[in-house]
């Protein structure tokens, strides 16, 4: 009698386990079905929205065109990969780099407003328009005069002699006043005098 219960047991046991699996087979057939049918629904839901997309730029390019592309993405994985990874690592360094931008940008501003409480601004403007006066009321003529004028007055102070001059008489300083050459620089001198007297008032 005890040996028949055991086998009883033993098989009430084994049913339980082939029923549970009967459940289990079941229950993931069920799932599957479920999956199918939810991986259905959204296929079709691609499918209406990729067509109604197509429709909108079948002006522009065809359905061969699009997989062309596609195939072509899927052929660059790689490398777009790779552009991405260039990209975040760029991000990256700028992230670190931006602080120490930050204090350059920083010290520069301080440096142009010390400039500026200096004077140095207000002296470039003020050079500037000196500048823009000279090049409206100068010529290439005068200033090819100019120059030549500045190279010939460096020349006389290097030939004059101090201890000629200090030789040389009353009498002498006379005549030499009276010479041609004296006569055109006095006169020139006074012309200039002249007209820059004449400009300065007209300024004020």
């Amino acid at each position: 009698m005890d040996d028949i219960q055991v086998r009883l047991n033993e098989v009430s046991q084994k049913l339980d386990a082939v029923l549970e699996e009967v459940y289990a087979q079941k229950t993931h057939r069920k799932s599957m079905e479920d999956l199918n049918a939810d991986v259905m629904k959204i296929g079709e839901s691609v499918y209406d929205i990729a067509l109604e997309n197509l429709e909108e730029i079948s002006e522009y390019t065809n359905i061969d065109s699009v997989f062309y592309f596609i195939k072509k993405l899927a052929r660059n994985i790689d490398n777009l990969t790779k552009l991405f990874n260039r990209l975040e690592s760029l991000i990256d360094f700028w992230d670190s780099f931006e602080p120490l931008t930050r204090e350059i940008a920083i010290s520069t501003q301080g440096y142009l407003d010390n400039l500026e409480k200096i004077g140095y601004f207000s002296l470039l403007k003020e050079i500037k328009n000196l500048m823009d006066n000279l090049v409206k009321n100068l010529t290439i003529d005068d200033v090819n005069r100019l120059s030549k004028t500045l190279v010939d007055t460096i020349k006389a102070f290097k030939l004059a002699d101090a201890k000629k001059a200090n030789e040389l008489s009353f009498i002498g300083m006379i005549k030499l006043l009276n010479s041609k050459e004296i006569k055109t620089v006095l006169a020139f001198f006074v012309s200039f005098l002249e007209n820059f007297s004449k400009l300065s008032q007209n300024n004020d």
